[in-house]
């Protein structure tokens, strides 16, 4: 998959198998060997591939380097369709439910899904992770100019040929963007090897470790869940930190796992509960009001809408130009969040005024 501002973009895809460019009754013109993404499209490209489709459907021939305006996030222990997208993603309502489920479906993996079933259990991994942070540092990207991070590719052998993964000690590719499915392992996860009705070869596979050799990779629980923390996608990584710069993730598994908050949080003494503040961030809410009329919601359409950017500034919008505040929900467009680093809280407000005077709207609705 590839994503660019704007749209998903089909991507390229090597060899004769897509459409003809042109057929009867025009000239027949069938696909190009290689299609390389396009430098001079204007826009930032990120491009994401699982194992699938490097190996499977040949996208290997079609690597292209990293560039000013293009990304490539290949994907380890992971297949083009896996357990999440056809069985447990569509009713995933953010509870985390659906992602114990999805943990534990790596010990006991579906062998396919509705209407299809494939020959041996189908990938497990958790690709739509990584799909959350391409979505994100794609957006980024696009209003900040700051580029998404640039992963290894995964190993692969070449030669022989056809081409091979290198692979770990517990079966898993090496290199790649990795998850802590891969690093943390409970099972052999790969894009390769299934087969079975329709389109049961692009579901890779999953063959759960047995119950021995989990005991040696993990003798208690406890080291289990500590090495999943350290493993887990950090706040930085993502670019979400909180006032403390405390890893969310990780604290939040030290705790399910019966580590006392002060262990985890740091010296007692370094502020409340441990915590010493190293930032200070104000949100602002920005609304369509009407201070004439005693803040009253002014409904009409955004005519013009230039959100903020730079450091430290972040902003969650419901709306852009052209969209129409209506009368049906309350007066919030946006939350404007100005994040500065040091103690000293006087500074943020500083920042916050230049976060809005970044901030332009007109209307049809005034901003509050």
């Amino acid at each position: 998959m590839a994503l660019r501002s704007g749209a998903p973009d089909p991507g390229r895809h090597p060899g004769p198998g897509g459409a003809a460019l042109s057929q009867s009754p025009q000239a027949n013109i069938p696909t190009p060997q290689l299609v390389f993404f396009r430098p001079d499209l204007g826009v930032p490209v990120l491009a994401v591939e699982t194992e699938t489709d490097l190996l499977q459907l040949g996208y290997l021939a079609a690597q292209q380097a990293d560039s000013r305006g293009f990304r490539l996030w290949e994907l380890a222990g992971t297949s083009h369709a896996d357990n999440y997208e056809t069985n447990i993603g569509a009713g995933d309502n953010g509870s985390g439910a659906e992602g114990l489920a999805e943990l534990e479906s790596m010990l006991n993996p579906p062998a396919g899904a509705a209407g299809v079933t494939c020959a041996t259990p189908i990938n497990t991994g958790e690709e739509h992770y990584v799909l959350d942070a391409a979505q994100y540092w794609l957006n980024r990207w696009v209003r900040t100019g700051q580029a998404p991070p640039a992963p290894p590719l995964l190993k692969v052998n070449t030669p022989p040929s056809p081409p091979t993964f290198v692979t770990d000690a517990n079966g898993n590719v090496e290199g790649g963007v990795r998850t802590p499915a891969v690093d943390v392992p409970v099972a052999t996860l790969s894009g390769l090897g299934q087969s079975g009705s329709a389109f049961c070869f692009l579901f890779g596979t999953t063959v759960p470790f047995s119950a021995a050799k989990l005991a040696a990779l993990y003798p208690t629980h406890l080291q289990f869940v500590l090495r999943w923390a350290e493993h887990a996608p950090s706040g930085r990584a993502h670019g979400h930190r909180e006032t403390a710069d405390i890893d969310l993730v990780r604290a939040q598994l030290l705790v399910a796992a019966g580590w006392p908050l002060g262990a985890i949080l740091g010296p007692a003494g370094a502020g409340a509960g441990g915590v010493a503040a190293r930032r200070h961030s104000i949100q602002l809410r920005i609304n369509a009001e009407d201070p004439a009329a005693e803040f009253a919601p002014a409904t009409g359409r955004l005519t013009a809408f230039r959100p903020p950017s730079g450091p430290g500034v972040r902003l969650d919008a419901g709306v852009r130009t052209g969209s129409v505040i209506g009368d049906q929900f309350d007066s919030l467009m946006a939350k404007l969040v100005i994040s500065q680093r040091g103690a000293v809280r006087s500074t943020a407000p500083a920042r916050g005024r230049a976060g809005r005077g970044g901030r332009r709207c007109s209307r049809g609705a005034p901003c509050g």
